[in-house]
């Protein structure tokens, strides 16, 4: 960023374990990169000076390593610290607040509901009024409403009896600050501006225990911020309208599958993916579960780390998304992701886990388009995200 001039970092923990966002300037990025935990402080000073030639006083790096570890941005005693307080306020909490009302949505539940029933009024594509096959599998965006309203209302739509009739539900989302591979629940309820969707405790601890308890809820304190869960449980519950009682929620954030390299059957042959399918079908079987995807698809352009793209990129994006589609629509996870993987995940599609993992817990065997678009994301309109509405047949 450009503070006061300056060519700046503005370094923000998605935790929150310290209020606010802490500006440094950009030049001492290569004394971020030297905190790696692998030399003492004093040590900083004479490393940058030796592999950058950049000289810098050691109280200067002092007061810049007091700053960083006062904003919890150091892994220290202060930090972990921080983080078991914050821990415990989340579990002592009667649920889980919604962390983006009134930011990415209205926080007002009347505004709130008008603003989903528009569009759904709106929304084109088939709305599903035959009896549902359960388990039922969709793919939801969860792109900011403003953008991504469309398509949510497409998809939910079509979901609108499964919600109703569902005695479960299931929210598979990308954690966006979790690492490659994690996957992990939380017991602590959601609430929403239209009421508390209560976990399935039981469900959630089976889950753990196949993925092992500890390495479960390690990154449990992420749910506390993450929106992913947060936006699909919003539609959800509208759509479910006042149907009693609340429906039972399992939520699950789940980490890229970037670590997978070798081939495109890499993820079904992982024991710990093995373990959670097994456990998640069980946690569901002979129940009436909706079990929803919550991921967009691609992320491009310069706001993502890319180059510019126009007409033409845009053209080609769709055809490539248009694909994915078909290979969802045809039931095929691993032919999904073996496309994901051609190109390194290239498009930075950040729904390919909860996808993957949402096709093989419900036996995806087909699944129906219900909505496509692309979502300008600067001003320029040089960078999209692109998402999809997708409903899985068992």
């Amino acid at each position: 960023m450009d503070h006061d001039g300056v060519p700046s970092l503005a370094l923000h923990d998605p935790l929150g374990l310290a209020d606010g966002t802490l500006i440094v300037p950009r030049a001492i990025a290569p004394l971020l990169a030297l905190c790696d935990g692998s030399r003492p402080a004093e040590a900083l000073a004479d490393d940058l000076r030796r592999l950058h030639g950049l000289r810098v006083q050691p109280d200067l790096v002092a007061r810049l390593l007091a700053m960083l570890a006062s904003a919890r941005l150091l892994e220290d005693d202060g930090a972990a610290d921080a983080m078991a307080a914050r821990l415990a306020a989340y579990h002592a909490a009667p649920h889980r607040p919604p962390s983006h009302a009134g930011a990415a949505y209205p926080d007002d539940p009347r505004v709130l509901r008008a603003q989903l029933d528009g569009w759904l009024a709106s929304a084109g594509g088939p709305a599903d009024d035959a009896p549902p096959v359960f388990p039922f599998g969709l793919v939801s965006p969860h792109i900011d409403y403003g953008r991504g309203g469309p398509v949510y209302a497409a998809a939910w739509r079509y979901a609108a009896r499964a919600a109703r009739e569902a005695d479960v539900a299931v929210i598979i989302a990308t954690d966006h600050y979790g690492p490659s591979g994690t996957i992990t629940p939380t017991r602590q309820h959601y609430a929403t501006p239209l009421g508390v969707l209560p976990t399935d405790a039981l469900a959630v601890d089976a889950l753990a225990a196949a993925s092992g308890t500890a390495a479960a809820f390690e990154g449990e304190l992420r749910h506390a911020t993450e929106h992913a869960v947060e936006l699909v449980a919003v539609w959800l519950q509208h759509v479910r309208g006042a149907v009693a009682p609340p429906l039972p929620l399992i939520p699950i954030l789940v980490g890229g599958f970037g670590h997978f390299r070798s081939d495109p059957g890499e993820p079904a042959r992982d024991p710990r993916l093995g373990a959670f399918l097994q456990a998640l079908r069980g946690a569901i079987a002979g129940r009436r579960a909706i079990v929803v995807a919550s991921g967009d698809l691609a992320h491009v352009g310069p706001a993502f780390g890319g180059p510019a793209h126009g007409a033409a990129e845009y053209a080609a994006l769709q055809r490539v998304d248009e694909a994915l589609i078909d290979r969802m629509a045809s039931g095929d996870a691993d032919g999904f992701f073996a496309q994901i993987q051609a190109v390194d995940n290239g498009n930075n599609v950040c729904g390919v886990a909860p996808i993957w993992l949402t096709m093989r817990a419900v036996g995806a065997r087909r699944g129906t388009s219900l909505g496509y678009a692309q979502c300008p994301t600067d001003a320029a309109d040089a960078s999209r995200v692109s998402v999809c509405g997708i409903a899985f047949t068992p």
